[in-house]
């Protein structure tokens, strides 16, 4: 394994008015009214400060739902308890930052990098330049290549997410999980159809009564 490469591995300005221009307008309105003594007041639009930052989160949930809005797909729940499964997951991974899979109840990606600063975002996207390798045609991967993880992010059946992205011990990296419910990846399966939609109804040749 080359550490320096990341690794996911799958399993299934200011508003401001010009102090000129309203010199200019008060100067104009007291040569118009020289014998009204009214106060005028100025409006100053309210002071906005700095955007809040993306919580984790957050931040892995939009990134997530970028790809599937792109493919028309409806978009993933945060899950707190699935967030809590996979923090789990990856606390016990934590002395040797294991790729390993939890084969627990869920779908699962798998994400690591020897250096700290990958983002949610970054992880996300690791994932999703997989696209390259599935071919939605014949529904395969590159024979050489994996995209399971994609396959998992834009599984249509699965609705909830929840993610987790801890720092190792011994300067051995960060690892990244995220967990998916339902599952996805059945094999032989369309990640793009729903399985769990109601079949068409079927004509008949009778009239109901």
């Amino acid at each position: 394994m080359d550490q320096p490469t990341p690794l996911p591995i799958n399993n299934s300005n200011t508003n401001s008015s010009s102090s000129n221009s309203n010199i200019q307008n008060h100067a104009r309105y007291q040569g118009v009214h020289k014998h009204s003594r009214r106060h005028h007041h100025h409006h100053h639009p309210p002071r906005i400060g700095p955007p809040r930052a993306q919580t984790e989160e957050e931040e892995f949930l939009e990134a997530h739902n970028k790809v599937r809005i792109q493919l028309g797909l409806p978009p993933f729940e945060w899950d707190p308890e699935i967030a809590g499964y996979a923090l789990m997951w990856a606390n016990k991974r934590q002395f040797d930052c294991g790729m390993l899979h939890s084969y627990g109840p869920f779908g699962e990606n798998l994400f690591w990098g020897l250096r700290h600063h990958w983002t949610p975002t970054d992880i996300v996207n690791s994932w999703i330049s997989e696209a390259e390798f599935y071919d939605p045609t014949s529904n395969q991967c590159d024979p050489q290549r994996d995209c399971g993880h994609y396959t998992q992010v834009i599984w249509r059946d699965t609705i909830k997410v929840g993610c987790a992205r801890i720092t190792c011990g011994f300067g051995l990296g960060l690892l990244a999980v995220c967990s998916y419910d339902p599952p996805g990846n059945y094999e032989g399966e369309n990640p793009l159809i729903s399985y769990n939609d109601p079949p068409p109804d079927v004509p008949t040749d009778t009239t109901p009564e």
